[in-house]
């Protein structure tokens, strides 16, 4: 096996990146290589992204770049692990919930330490939720009006107690994504009262099996693993550190994989993939999903805040194009809720139907040509083909669509309110938690600004089902409730619900302990698993 140092890597990393578009299919005399950097001994994985990692921050944002970031060099008191998904112990030891699911008691670990040597304690869990409660981003909208701060008692150094507003049955599905903080280096790093937001953007002050130790924005990023991570290693072994490189275009990441310039490409489009699962050198994994494609539409401003405009471009799409696109690695939907999660339920499905759509268009009384935006990833080369169906579907009934490639921190920013949201934006959405409310809570004012509230829907009454549902204890009375809100948000048509595809990533050979799990979001892999064979 031969690896390279980081000089050279990136040296053929950009080689690659500028020879991408001109070489075609696999084979071919391509020189076949391990990707991994060799720094002092110690072997570091290549990771090929076509994403950045806009802000590392735990308590301000979370995509399936951040998260796979966040994942690795930090912990939560619970962790979501297998397929079927299942919550494990991991900062805690246990807990228990009172019958009413107003008070959650978590135990934890003794042994666990943050990367400077200070312990994980009771203390430290509290201020970590209160810092993300209080700075009102990223996942504090899951426990929007549950629980206060103020409510978190820490009887002693291993045991904090949460009392919740009112019952709240999915409390422990959503803590594996509320990461623990160290509040001695967040009191180190503040800048006048921030919270240290700003450090933490590219540091962090977590407890993971791996910590930062380069960064480069919109670049590189570089992990390095601690050797002496309190939770203990898989037996297997495990990587010393991995490079999550950015490399937008898909063509360029198939180049690279193959040339060895990568070891895991995260960004190949379906038919390259099959051709990869089958070369000599890389192996491709493909496993059913939870995560959701759909084309998000601005329901409070431009021609897409008018519901019978909706209406006739979510009839006007030839939703047959998304499987073709994904080579048949898709289900189309037919809920808001994915197939395959607990509460879904069957609804008639959206599909081609001109006539309904010209009807719709009528209905909506715009001048017609109506003129649309939709935005996408660029180098994201599955969204803009997307995109270029979208534009050929719509063209039939009047509504011309200007396709428009942006980085993802771009529309991120784009999407954080209604006033610069574009008309339709492409999104992949994975759902937090275990539970409709996971997928439900979108459709509510608490997702507004996030990546995946930007369609800025609002209804009062499915507002009003989804808090009441939440705060109920039996499941027999929340699935009830979950049938009649996804009923509601179908008919409304806030989007183009699109898809769900096949989870697949390309590897190679030498790339082992990859351990699938739906929850996880798009793109996202758990390093902490992942080893170099040989």
């Amino acid at each position: 096996m031969a690896g390279m140092t980081r000089r050279r890597f990136l040296a053929r990393a950009g080689a690659a990146a500028s020879a991408g578009m001109a070489l075609g299919g696999l084979g071919g005399g391509i020189r076949r290589a391990d990707a991994y950097i060799t720094r002092k001994g110690k072997k570091i994985l290549v990771v090929g992204a076509a994403q950045e990692v806009p802000n590392l921050d735990p308590s301000l944002h979370y995509d399936w770049s951040t998260r796979m970031l966040q994942q690795s060099t930090y912990d939560a008191l619970l962790k979501y692990v297998g397929n079927p998904p299942q919550t494990v112990p991991w900062l805690a030891t246990g807990y228990e919930a009172s019958p009413d699911a107003k008070t959650w008691t978590f135990h934890l670990d003794r042994r666990a330490r943050f990367h400077i040597g200070d312990p994980v304690d009771s203390a430290a869990i509290k201020s970590s939720f209160t810092r993300t409660i209080e700075l009102r981003q990223g996942p504090a909208w899951t426990l929007q009006g549950v629980l206060d701060p103020a409510d978190i008692e820490t009887p002693d150094s291993l045991t904090v107690v949460f009392h919740l507003k009112q019952p709240f049955a999915p409390f422990a599905a959503i803590v594996p994504w509320w990461y623990i903080m160290n509040p001695r280096e967040i009191r180190i790093h503040d800048q006048d009262h921030d919270y240290a937001q700003a450090w933490l953007r590219e540091h962090d002050v977590g407890s993971g099996p791996f910590r930062v130790v380069s960064w480069q924005p919109n670049a590189a990023y570089e992990l390095e693993a601690v050797q002496d991570y309190w939770k203990g290693w898989p037996s297997q072994g495990h990587l010393d550190g991995f490079l999550f490189q950015v490399m937008r275009e898909a063509s360029t990441q198939k180049l690279a994989i193959q040339r060895g310039d990568i070891d895991v490409s995260t960004n190949i489009v379906p038919e390259d993939l099959d051709l990869l699962a089958h070369a000599p050198g890389t192996y491709v994994t493909e496993n059913p999903g939870i995560t959701t494609f759909g084309v998000k539409m601005n329901n409070q401003r431009g021609p897409t805040a008018n519901k019978a405009l909706r209406k006739a471009v979510a009839y006007a799409f030839d939703y047959k194009d998304l499987i073709n696109i994904y080579k048949g690695h898709a289900v189309l939907e037919n809920s808001p809720v994915p197939i395959g999660m607990r509460g879904h339920v069957d609804l008639p499905a959206y599909r081609q139907d001109l006539e309904r759509a010209r009807a719709f268009l009528k209905e909506a009384g715009v001048p017609v040509p109506v003129r649309l935006t939709y935005v996408f990833v660029d180098g994201f080369e599955e969204e803009k083909q997307i995109g270029l169906a979208l534009k050929a579907s719509l063209a039939q009934i009047g509504i011309n669509v200007e396709l428009i490639g942006r980085t993802w921190p771009t529309m991120v920013g784009m999407g954080s309110k209604p006033e610069t949201m574009p008309d339709m934006m492409a999104v992949f959405v994975t759902p937090l938690y275990n539970d409709p409310d996971a997928v439900l809570s979108q459709y509510t004012p608490t997702a507004w600004g996030q990546y995946y509230g930007v369609t800025f829907y609002q209804n009062e009454g499915v507002t009003s089902m989804v808090e009441r549902a939440r705060s109920l204890a039996d499941w027999s009375a929340r699935v009830a409730i979950y049938q009649g809100v996804q009923k509601v948000i179908w008919e409304d048509s806030p989007e183009i619900f699109g898809m769900q595809y096949m989870r697949r990533w390309a590897f190679r050979s030498a790339v082992k302990g990859f351990q699938f799990c739906p929850l996880r979001a798009t793109n996202e892999i758990d390093m902490y698993t992942i080893y170099l064979q040989g």
